[in-house]
């Protein structure tokens, strides 16, 4: 009979322990919305520096043509860049929400990516006047 309750103990016990726990598929479901967000991250570090260098291009040029043309490029690129960030912030957000132990680290990417976000709205703000 004791032997039947220490049984019946350990499969309760075990199964209140495993109820608490992350589980494999939240772990790896975290782990690819990382690697989404870096990799928006990375896409839209590259057209912030191509709207950079089209603006640079844009205030530079002496032709109202060219300064025109450029200003486009930049905006384009300004938009491109705000989308991703903001996906990125997104992704990360949402690796937060599973408890995996690098929560706080999820959550500080999420703010690192709305901070650029915001950012590359300002430049969508400036290049949208600045074409009127």
């Amino acid at each position: 009979m004791t032997d039947a309750i220490n049984f019946f103990q350990m499969v309760f016990s075990k199964n209140n322990f495993s109820i608490n726990k992350t589980n494999r598929a939240e772990i790896r479901l975290a782990n690819a919305l990382k690697k989404d967000a870096r990799k928006f991250a990375t896409e839209a570090k590259a057209e912030k520096l191509n709207a950079e260098k089209a603006q640079k291009i844009a205030l530079e040029s002496e032709e109202k043509k060219d300064t025109r043309n450029f200003a486009e490029i930049a905006l384009w690129h300004s938009l491109l860049a705000f989308g991703k960030y903001r996906q990125a912030a997104a992704r990360f957000n949402e690796a937060a929400a599973f408890e995996t132990g690098k929560e706080k680290e999820f959550s500080k990417n999420a703010k690192q990516m709305s901070k650029y976000a915001t950012e590359a709205e300002n430049a969508v703000n400036f290049l949208t006047e600045f074409l009127s």
